[in-house]
C-alpha cells in the first residue's frame, strides 16, 4: 500500500540534530572572506563571484566545536537557486568546504529586473498546474533579507503562496525567474515552480511531498518500507 505524507513542510527545516542553532548569526566573516580569496582560482571564480553571497544559515555544534555555515550566492541581491555552499569552521579555520558557486555569475545572468510581477508569476504557475485562481492573491508579508514575498492562498492553495525572485541555471545561463510555492487544494503535493520572470514560461519544478511505500514486498523482506522525497526536477523541454 502506498501511504502519503503530504506536507513535509516544517520537517525540511528541522534537520539539524544535536546542534545549537544561532538564527541569523553571521560569525567568522573574516575567515570566510579570506578562505574564498585563497581558493577562488582553483574554482575559476571571480572577485565578483566570491564577493556576492549571504549567510542563509549558520549553527554551532557544541559537541564538536564546529560551526556550519551555508553561503548562498547572489547576483545583484538575487539568490541563485540551489547555489548554497557548505562551510565547516573549527578554531577559526575552514576544515571543510562544499563549493556550489557559479563562475562568472553576473555575466551569465540574463537579467536582474523582472517583467512579470509576483502576482502574474502566481497566475503562470497556477496555469501550469491547471489551477484556476479564484481569489486575487494578496501580499501578506515581505521578507527582510531576500526578495521573498508571501501571498494569500488565492483559492488554489492549502497554504499561503510564497514567491521569490531567483536566478535559475538553464543551459549554462542564469535566467531570472520567480520561484512559486503552491500546495494545491485536494492534493498531497506541494510544488515549487520556477517560471521565467520575463516571459512567464515554465522553466522547472520540484515537489516537496514525500511518498512512503509500505507494500507487501517490503514486509516480506523484513523491511519497514522506503520513503522517497520527490525532489527530482521536471524542466522545460527547450530553453
Amino acid at each position: 500500500m502506498l501511504k502519503l505524507y503530504p506536507h513535509l513542510r516544517s520537517a525540511l527545516l528541522v534537520v539539524l540534530v544535536s546542534a545549537s542553532f544561532t538564527a541569523g548569526a553571521q560569525q567568522f566573516q573574516s575567515t570566510i572572506h579570506t578562505y574564498l580569496r585563497q581558493e577562488k582560482t582553483e574554482w575559476k571564480l571571480t572577485e565578483n563571484d566570491i564577493g556576492n553571497w549571504t549567510v542563509s544559515d549558520q549553527y554551532n555544534n557544541p559537541q564538536t566545536g564546529v560551526t556550519y555555515t551555508y553561503l548562498h550566492q547572489q547576483v545583484a541581491g538575487i539568490r541563485i537557486f540551489n547555489a548554497v555552499s557548505t562551510m565547516a569552521i573549527k578554531d577559526e579555520k575552514v576544515v571543510h568546504f562544499a563549493n556550489r558557486f557559479h563562475s562568472n555569475a553576473a555575466q551569465n545572468a540574463n537579467a536582474t529586473q523582472p517583467t512579470l510581477t509576483a502576482t502574474q508569476a502566481i497566475e503562470a504557475a497556477a496555469a501550469h498546474l491547471s489551477l484556476t485562481v479564484t481569489e486575487t492573491p494578496r501580499m501578506v508579508q515581505t521578507a527582510s533579507n531576500r526578495l521573498l514575498y508571501t501571498f494569500s492562498r488565492g483559492g488554489i492553495s492549502n497554504e499561503d503562496i510564497k514567491v521569490e525572485l531567483v536566478l535559475v541555471e538553464v543551459n549554462e545561463t542564469l535566467r531570472l525567474a520567480w520561484n512559486v510555492s503552491i500546495a494545491p487544494l485536494k492534493s498531497p503535493d506541494w510544488w515549487n515552480i520556477r517560471v521565467d520572470a520575463l516571459s512567464g514560461a515554465f522553466l522547472e519544478k520540484n515537489n516537496w511531498t514525500t511518498y512512503c511505500d509500505f507494500g507487501s514486498a517490503h514486509h516480506q523482506n523484513g523491511s519497514n518500507g522506503a520513503c522517497n522525497h520527490h525532489t527530482a526536477m521536471e524542466r522545460e523541454t527547450s530553453a
